[in-house]
């Protein structure tokens, strides 16, 4: 750096390596235990090398198992294991999560730093550029939004494609220039065609919203060097990349009015359609910036699912606001980039980042974690405004008010951090700040659980799981059809409650299963009610249990859970081998690409005495699918059966 004194970038990571401890020794939850802690590949052994092509693709997260994120939780793994005994602890991979974000930071800030020093749209002094570019990362690495990224081990994927893809820009930066003035050599182009298809693929096999670096370098050579060329500026391309910036909007409006079963295909178990998806974002994305620009830790949480879903644009009214604010700040980009390039820069930024996860994908409406690269565009325009928006100001006042932001930042995210640090006090306060949201309820009802039942004190005991119990019976209250709600009352009840009838939950876990519509998160609450029943800690019959399922079978047809979970019961509880495989082969007639099934029939012939039949079985799955997926699902399945 030539013009920031060292020091001030190096107390700036200091400090956010300090704030951001805090919070490095709470607990791993949801998400996180699932993809590391009942990972059994990510624990591997790292002598051989077949462990850590299992582990790279020991996740199902997304098309491809995310196999870059995946590597780098077995290699964190590997490494704590050989420094600590307790290698799966969540000390050691929320520091290399925290070791990521003051990277990105850091690639952060030499993005804009080279983009504001040599853009031609952008008359900036290399000074100005510079201290334009440190106040941004600053703000970006400060921001307490980033808390439910940096502190929740399994958004490492989101830092790393992040990273990624700023480091994909940054290459980008270092050849263009060049050739605002000269031809490109054959060499130069590629070198850095090289580099930017390497980015982009290891950025995607990290989490699929890598791609979204194409866009984004479509975004810098837009707004930044307006297509000049070896002293020209080609017209033609200058229209066709402005097309390019608004293709994929009309690729999502034409696929809406051609295909449009294509598209809704997915939002099955949802509780909003494509439509009021859509309509829902556009008041989303004025939340998010909200959060950017007026941060206030007490509307921060983990989740989010107490958003109102737009059902109409006038349903609510805000929604026909947001999308009309919307398509005027669309127009304005098209008329006035030229003009006000960093404004519009911020703005395309903020929205190409949100172009996967804000459109037609069937994904849940919000969260704060797809922020995470998204919020450099409206920080560096907060950073704009403090060093370029007044003239009139003199620099030592500007330094002022951006020290001053970083200040209030700082203080939050020591705020924030501080609470991630203890589970229960996290989810008590995302509780009484988000009352109606089913998860935040869900969370400080489970927690209350867990520690109700490992405490030692039986008094202490009593109160936490009483608690437990008040809080589930809240989730009913906002959602009389939440299935896990429900078995955990049975649960509950049965084992701690006996005095009270537990019959109740039975009685409407049927109905549920006769006439309500089922949803994705039930998946887990009928494998939570199995392993109750196995465990015979639930005052719910077997033959109870297998009624619910052959009804939702009934009813969902298309649905290949049911009859899987109905056979594993027959298999795993009532060691019925021969009608599990009356249900994996009924469930392999309807859905003949659901290779579990052919793994559970091998588990089934093989404890039924039956081997040629198991290698039978064992053959077509491998023929179907030889990767080394397959040896984690059938470690799995021959693995000793619960009770």
């Amino acid at each position: 750096m030539r013009f920031v004194p060292g020091w001030i970038p190096a107390t700036l990571l200091l400090l956010c390596v300090l704030l951001y401890g805090l919070g490095l020794d709470g607990a791993m939850f949801f998400d996180s235990e699932e993809v590391l802690s009942e990972n059994s590949e990510v624990q591997l052994d790292p002598s051989e090398f077949i462990h850590w092509r299992n582990a790279a693709l020991s996740s199902h997260s997304g098309p491809s198992g995310r196999p870059v994120s995946m590597l780098s939780f077995a290699f964190n793994y590997s490494i704590s294991a050989a420094v600590s005994t307790a290698a799966a602890s969540p000390f050691g991979f929320k520091l290399v999560n925290l070791f990521i974000h003051c990277l990105t930071g850091g690639l952060v800030f030499v993005f804009l730093r080279r983009l504001l020093g040599t853009a031609v749209s952008i008359k900036l002094s290399p000074r100005r550029a510079e201290w334009v570019a440190l106040t941004a990362a600053s703000l970006w690495l400060l921001h307490p939004l980033h808390v439910s990224t940096v502190l929740y081990v399994v958004q490492r994927m989101e830092q790393l494609s992040a990273l990624l893809t700023l480091f994909g820009l940054v290459i980008y930066l270092h050849y263009r220039p060049r050739w605002i003035e000269r031809e490109a050599t054959a060499t130069e182009l590629a070198n850095c065609s090289l580099l930017l298809l390497l980015c982009t693929l290891f950025a995607v096999l990290a989490k699929e919203d890598g791609v979204l670096l194409l866009p984004l370098l479509l975004l810098v050579e837009m707004l930044a060097f307006r297509c000049h060329y070896n002293r020209r500026e080609p017209r033609l391309l200058v229209i066709a990349g402005g097309f390019g910036l608004y293709l994929p909007l009309l690729l999502i409006v034409g696929l809406w009015l051609l295909q449009p079963d294509w598209l809704t295909a997915g939002y099955g178990g949802r509780d909003f359609s494509l439509q009021e998806r859509l309509l829902t974002q556009m008041r989303v994305l004025w939340q998010y910036l909200g959060w950017i620009f007026v941060p206030d830790i007490r509307q921060m949480a983990l989740h989010h699912d107490n958003i109102l879903i737009s059902s109409g644009l006038l349903q609510p009214l805000t929604t026909l606001l947001a999308l009309v604010v919307w398509a005027l700040l669309l127009l304005a980009a098209a008329i006035y980039w030229r003009r006000w390039p960093v404004f519009f820069f911020a703005l395309g930024w903020f929205l190409i980042s949100h172009m996967l996860e804000a459109t037609v994908l069937p994904l849940e409406l919000a969260y704060e974690h797809r922020n995470y690269l998204a919020a450099m565009g409206p920080c560096l325009l907060l950073s704009w405004g403090f060093w370029c928006a007044v003239p009139s100001l003199k620099p030592r006042s500007r330094a002022a008010l951006a020290g001053l932001a970083s200040l209030i930042l700082a203080v939050q995210l020591a705020s924030r951090a501080s609470l991630w640090a203890d589970e229960e006090q996290m989810a008590a306060y995302h509780l009484y700040h988000h009352p109606d949201s089913l998860r935040s309820v869900y969370h400080y009802a489970n927690t209350q659980l867990r520690l109700g039942e490992a405490a030692t004190d039986q008094e202490i005991a009593a109160q936490r799981l009483g608690r437990s119990r008040a809080y589930y019976e809240e989730m009913l209250r906002l959602d009389a059809r939440d299935m896990t709600a429900l078995v955990t009352l049975l649960y509950l009840d049965s084992r701690y409650f006996s005095s009270l009838a537990s019959e109740r939950w039975v009685g409407e876990l049927r109905l549920l299963a006769e006439h309500s519509p089922i949803r994705r998160n039930d998946k887990a609450a009928l494998n939570l009610l199995l392993d109750c029943i196995a465990r015979q800690v639930c005052d719910m019959s077997g033959e109870t249990y297998a009624q619910l399922l052959q009804t939702l079978a009934l009813r969902y047809p298309r649905s290949p859970l049911y009859l899987d979970l109905l056979a594993r019961y027959y298999g795993q509880v009532e060691k019925d081998y021969p009608q599990a495989v009356h249900y994996h082969q009924q469930l392999l007639k309807a859905h003949p690409e659901y290779l579990e099934a052919y793994a559970g029939l091998a588990a089934w012939h093989s404890r039924n005495g039956e081997r040629g039949q198991m290698l039978e079985n064992l053959e077509t799955l491998l023929r179907l699918d030889s990767g080394p997926s397959q040896v984690q699902r059938i470690k799995k399945l021959f693995a000793p059966s619960p009770g």
